[in-house]
């Protein structure tokens, strides 16, 4: 790595930047209390930012500690704003663990990250599929999250940066729910003939290009901007669940959450209303009333 990349540079002549999607889920729990589950994350600079990102999270933790007390392993925005976990109310008060939030929200804003993000409103899955075990129910919402980032990583590399230009993916690490995502990712980099039957504007990001091994699993101790991706994940599940706090928590993230219309989309359809987006709370309603299974190891729609 040359100094000037090293130091946040631009790209020598020729020279390609890598990036790395860190994603976390949030809402995995019991159904009752986490009805919806989402999956979000962050897009770095591998070069330029990985270094940086990594000591402020780890330099916030540190400063914010109380005096006496030991440093938390690592970041957890549930325990954090619930005062649990390494975060006890008794020695942080509410006050600090506010603090800590916002300044990791900060990060989002500080660094210009983009945030890939995608919510499957579990409640209504299960109620569309009721013969399904609950565990399959939790890994196929989970997948439909997970791969709907992929493609707003997709076309964010697309869209926004140079032709040579590649992104790896780094999953917070959890074998059962993550079953999928290697078959997923093999076909969406060789969907073959069945992208007629996906959801509306998919085929039209496949097959991937710019996503580039299969994502890596990895514990939250192992990485630090992963902490970074829970904060994410956390913040717009409070938001859409209409959860206090929130609003507060996802002001930080405020124009760099990720929100594609659907390609060849109009802006505005015949009755008014906003077209369909990329990133989509209720699976199967809202898009367009047809309904999608997961079969095989692929999302098509239901004809008829």
């Amino acid at each position: 790595m040359s100094a000037l990349r090293a130091f946040g540079g631009a790209p020598l002549a020729g020279d390609r930047w890598v990036r790395v999607l860190y994603l976390d889920e949030s809402g995995v729990g019991n159904i009752k209390k986490d009805p919806i589950v989402i999956v979000a994350g962050v897009i770095i600079h591998a070069d330029t930012q990985w270094g940086p990102l990594q000591r402020r999270l780890d330099d916030l933790l540190t400063e914010m500690t109380p005096f006496g007390v030991k440093k938390p392993d690592f970041f957890h925005a549930t325990d954090v704003f619930h005062g649990s976990g390494e975060f006890p109310r008794d020695t942080w008060s509410q006050i600090r663990r506010n603090s800590l939030l916002a300044a990791v929200g900060g990060l989002v804003e500080e660094f210009k990250l983009p945030i890939p993000w995608m919510g499957v409103d579990r409640a209504e899955y299960a109620r569309e599929n009721p013969d399904d075990e609950q565990d399959e129910r939790l890994r196929t919402c989970y997948t439909v999250a997970a791969v709907g980032c992929f493609m707003q990583a997709e076309l964010f590399m697309r869209q926004r940066h140079m032709d040579g230009e590649v992104c790896s993916g780094v999953l917070e690490e959890n074998k059962q729910l993550q079953k999928r995502i290697p078959e997923m990712i093999e076909f969406l980099r060789d969907p073959g003939e069945e992208t007629k039957n996906l959801l509306e504007g998919w085929e039209r990001v496949m097959p991937l290009t710019k996503m580039i091994d299969h994502p890596s699993p990895q514990p939250k101790t192992a990485s630090s901007i992963l902490q970074l991706a829970d904060y994410c994940a956390f913040a717009i599940k409070r938001l859409l669940e209409k959860k206090g706090g929130g609003r507060r928590l996802t002001n930080p993230l405020k124009g760099h959450l990720l929100r594609y219309h659907v390609p060849g989309a109009p802006r505005r359809l015949a009755n008014g209303k906003r077209p369909i987006l990329w990133n989509p709370v209720h699976l199967p309603s809202q898009w367009g009333g047809t309904p999608i299974i997961f079969e095989d190891g692929q999302f098509r729609k239901v004809d008829g």
